[in-house]
């Protein structure tokens, strides 16, 4: 009996900080995405004298199988880039591959700076002054000049290049990247129904290994057998 309550004292235990692990990642899954499914990341502030900033590379390798089995296709995921001039200009923003922005830019004054950064840092190149028609080049996969982009995902080596829609010199601008995920709240809510019905359960067996048995506390201590009548009399014995 004593290794039951044992046994069922430590499953209960893991069972239970199973269920906690559970509901927080549930709840961390639901807490990032906005009432429409969206991951946001934190708005970055950037300014540059020069023509453009350019993001650093994105490498994607978004594979729809695994194991010959196909899952949900990641070229099914948009992503979104926001941008809000902070100098009045209207702003252009372009996804192209890393190599035809590399060739667009060279000998353009620009910056580098990775988005997604918490401390952005910019690193400058030198060069002319103004970038010629950057809405009018063939190479993008994606562009806009209305301050926010989408762009499905999709395997490559990629840039994300903004500047003023005039090609002028002089970059200001706050930049929000999003990135739409359907199933993060399916697998949010399940954690959380999951991480309940386990919390639930460990508690239950972790309760059923550690309390005492109340039948054995509150027990009559067993009373002490009288001895048995001797069958021997004690008459006095009569001699004659």
């Amino acid at each position: 009996m004593r290794i039951g309550k044992l046994l069922a004292a430590i499953f209960g235990s893991l069972i239970l900080l199973s269920g906690a692990a559970m509901t927080t990642g549930g709840a961390i899954a639901l807490a990032v995405t906005d009432g429409n499914g969206w991951i946001n990341a934190p708005t970055a502030r950037v300014e540059t004298d020069t023509a453009a900033v350019v993001g650093a590379d994105i490498y994607l390798d978004l594979g729809d199988a695994i194991d010959e089995q196909t899952y949900v296709s990641f070229s099914d995921i948009p992503a979104r880039i926001e941008v809000d001039s902070r100098n009045g200009k209207d702003v252009f923003i372009g996804v192209a591959a890393a190599e035809d922005v590399a060739s667009y830019l060279r000998g353009t004054a620009h910056a580098r700076a990775d988005f997604f950064d918490d401390d952005i840092e910019l690193f400058t190149s030198d060069g002319g002054t103004v970038l010629v028609s950057p809405a009018a080049q063939p190479f993008w996969v994606a562009s806009a000049t209305d301050g926010s982009l989408d762009w499905d995902l999709e395997s490559g080596n990629w840039s994300v290049v903004i500047a003023n829609a005039d090609g002028s010199s002089g970059v200001d601008v706050a930049v929000t990247g999003s990135a739409r995920i359907p199933f993060v709240e399916a697998i949010g809510i399940g954690l959380l129904v999951f991480g309940v019905m386990a919390i639930v359960g460990g508690a239950v067996m972790l309760y059923f290994g550690v309390r005492s048995d109340p039948r054995a506390q509150w027990a009559t201590p067993a009373q002490p057998t009288p001895p048995a009548p001797s069958d021997t009399t004690n008459e006095p014995v009569i001699v004659s």
